[in-house]
C-alpha cells in the first residue's frame, strides 16, 4: 500500500506533462487514429515490462508517419524509458524498509508508465481548454 500512494503523489505531475506533451505535438496528435491511442493504453495496462510499451510506440512510428510528426512517438519514448525511469528511482527512495529489488523495481516503473499513457491519452482524445490556448 505504501508503493501506491507515493506512486499516487507522483502521478499529480503527469497532468500537466502531458497536457504540454500534447500542446506540443498537436499536428501529430490530431492524426492519430482514436483506435492507436485506445491500444496504446491497453498495451501499457497488460504490459508486464516497459519494453513491451517501448516496443508498441516504436512499431507504430514506424508504420505511421502520424507517430514521427512533430517527433511524437520520440517524446513519449523519452518520457517513458529516461523522465519516468528517474521518477521510479524517485519513488523507490521513499519507501521505508530495505531497497527495492529488480521486480519491485519494474512495477513501479510499470505503474508510473499506465498513469502517464493514461493522462496523454484522455488530453488526445479530448484537448481541453487547457490543450487548445495554453491555459492552465
Amino acid at each position: 500500500m505504501e508503493i501506491a500512494k507515493i506512486v499516487a503523489l507522483k502521478v499529480d505531475s503527469f497532468y500537466n506533462d502531458a497536457i504540454d506533451l500534447v500542446r506540443n505535438t498537436q499536428g501529430a496528435v490530431e492524426k492519430i487514429k482514436k483506435s492507436q491511442l485506445e491500444k496504446l493504453r491497453g498495451v501499457s495496462e497488460c504490459a508486464t515490462k516497459v519494453s513491451d510499451v517501448l516496443n508498441y510506440i516504436k512499431r507504430q512510428a514506424a508504420r505511421h508517419d502520424s507517430w514521427v510528426q512533430d517527433d511524437f512517438a520520440d517524446k513519449l519514448l523519452d518520457k517513458i524509458g529516461r523522465k519516468l525511469r528517474k521518477d521510479m528511482e524517485e519513488v523507490c527512495s521513499q519507501l521505508s524498509g530495505s531497497p527495492a529489488d529488480q521486480a519491485e523495481k519494474q512495477q513501479i516503473h510499470l505503474m508510473l508508465i499506465r498513469e502517464y499513457i493514461d493522462q496523454v491519452v484522455a488530453h488526445c482524445l479530448y484537448p481541453g481548454p487547457e490543450v487548445k490556448t495554453g491555459a492552465q
